[in-house]
C-alpha cells in the first residue's frame, strides 16, 4: 500500500494523532538513551535495547513524517527551506558559543 493509499483510509486527524503519538514514543527512548549515556538517574534497560528502540520510534515518525508532507497544505519545498534555515541557526550558535560569543 503506498503512503497516498494509507492517508487516504486513515486520513489527516489520525495521521496528526499517529504522528504526535510517534513523537511521544521517540522522546521517551530518547530521554532514557540519555539517562544511559550519562549514568545518572540510571536504568536498568540494557543500551542495546535502548539502541533499538530509538530505532524503531524513529522509523515509525519518519513514516508518519513522509506521509504529513503529502497533506495538500505541508509545501513540502517550505519544510525542506525553513530545515536549512534552522540548520544553519544550529551551526551558527554552536560556532558562536565554541569562540565564547554567548
Amino acid at each position: 500500500m503506498t503512503g497516498k493509499e494509507i492517508l487516504d483510509q486513515i486520513g489527516e486527524a489520525a495521521l496528526l494523532e499517529g504522528t504526535a503519538e510517534e513523537c511521544a514514543e521517540l522522546a521517551h527512548a530518547c530521554l532514557k538513551m540519555a539517562r544511559k549515556l550519562r549514568d545518572e538517574n540510571p536504568t536498568p534497560v540494557a543500551e542495546v535495547w535502548i539502541a533499538g528502540s530509538v530505532r524503531t520510534e524513529l522509523a515509525d515518525l519518519l513514516n508518519y513524517t513522509d506521509l504529513l508532507l503529502c497533506l495538500p497544505w505541508m509545501f513540502p519545498e517550505k519544510v525542506e527551506e525553513i530545515k536549512a534555515e534552522k540548520m544553519s541557526r544550529w551551526g551558527k550558535r554552536i560556532d558562536d558559543q565554541a569562540a565564547g560569543r554567548t
